[in-house]
């Protein structure tokens, strides 16, 4: 029997994270399936032209598909045949690009508020609090941030502010950097860091909770928040439900609010004070770290984190007065409206004086 080609393929990405080696793998077998052939080494003597009749196929079951998404299938497809021995042209590819005008994000987020989040931390346990504030707060990915050691090297907690070291093996682009937490995360932090063993402990073998996000093998992970992706985003999800948020769009049935929402509302908070340099650097944006990364140290970011931590409260976030400001507004106005009706009765009732004065001298003449 012929070796599966898609799993030699696979193999070579082991630096990769597994949620993007199963992502590559589903990819092939997808489209495998698709165009109803195996994936043996048979496969790559085809002609260029029935290759080429393959991808067009597969390309035409998912153009209404995210751009995003289907872009990432048939880079997929192209590695995979390169890695083979097989380059079509570059034209080729792009043409399959071209022949679809939509562009960017399909999806139409909403947008993630400061009550949405203390909503879901009501609803939280001590994991949920210190995950949630932590992404909030720090606009790490959500990956990034589940490869995070819980360990001194990664955790500065006792710093002003608390900040986190994060390595170029576990970022998105290979760039190391640092970010910043606001001390409510560090406090859920420390919560979740003192329960952490238990709690792991206790759930290893409920695996049949309807908390997906406690299905955890390993009681001895040393990472800070020892769980896979998908379930996290499932447990937000759930969150999403219980808050009334859980609105889907109608083409692609993604949730509005997701997972990565926490990321933007930290961009957007950070975008009040911090200098956008410098608010990229913390969020990670490649196109910063790439000139910047080796150049900023943590004292330099510090102080404008500091200012914008009022802006990043969540849990001591300042409660909305405007209710409050409106009916002061109008005590204010029906205070002046009763002075001024006051002030004429005084008036009145002082002419009305020097009136019955002028008279009673008259009298007494």
């Amino acid at each position: 029997m012929k070796e599966n080609e898609i799993e030699k393929f696979v193999s070579k990405y082991k630096d990769r994270s597994k949620n993007t080696v199963d992502n590559y793998r589903r990819i092939l077998n997808a489209y495998f399936k698709v165009i109803d052939k195996e994936p043996t080494s048979d496969y790559f003597k085809q002609k260029e032209r029935e290759l080429k009749q393959d991808i067009e196929h597969y390309w035409e079951t998912i153009k209404t598909h995210a751009p995003k998404t289907r872009n990432q299938r048939l880079y997929c497809i192209k590695s995979f045949l390169m890695r083979n021995g097989i380059e079509l042209k570059t034209m080729f590819y792009r043409d399959l690009l071209d022949s679809i005008k939509e562009k960017g994000a399909i999806t139409q987020d909403n947008v993630l508020t400061t009550e949405d989040i203390q909503k879901v931390l009501a609803h939280g346990n001590e994991k949920d609090r210190a995950l949630i504030l932590v992404l909030a707060t720090s606009g790490m990915r959500i990956g990034e941030l589940l490869k995070l050691e819980d360990d001194k090297d990664t955790l500065y907690l006792d710093h002003d502010p608390p900040y986190i070291y994060l390595s170029g093996e576990i970022t998105k682009n290979g760039y190391p950097r640092f970010t910043f937490i606001t001390n409510e995360a560090k406090n859920a932090v420390i919560a979740w860091q003192r329960v952490k063993k238990d709690y792991l402990k206790r759930v290893q073998h409920k695996n049949n909770l309807p908390d997906v996000i406690n299905r955890v093998k390993d009681v001895n992970d040393t990472r800070l928040f020892p769980l896979s992706y998908s379930p996290v985003a499932e447990r937000w999800r759930y969150f999403m439900r219980v808050i009334g948020k859980a609105e889907q769009d109608k083409r692609t049935n993604r949730t509005k609010l997701h997972i990565h929402s926490l990321r933007a509302w930290c961009n957007t908070k950070l975008g009040n004070t911090m200098p956008d340099i410098k608010r990229n650097y913390i969020i990670g944006h490649t196109q910063y770290l790439s000139q910047q990364y080796d150049k900023f140290k943590e004292a330099d970011i510090a102080d404008d984190y500091k200012r914008a931590m009022n802006d990043l409260a969540i849990l001591e976030a300042s409660q909305d007065l405007s209710g409050i400001n409106e009916q002061l507004s109008d005590v204010i106005k029906e205070n002046i409206r009763l002075n001024q009706r006051l002030k004429t009765l005084e008036d009145i009732i002082s002419k009305e004086g020097n009136d019955a004065l002028s008279e009673l001298k008259k009298h007494g003449k």
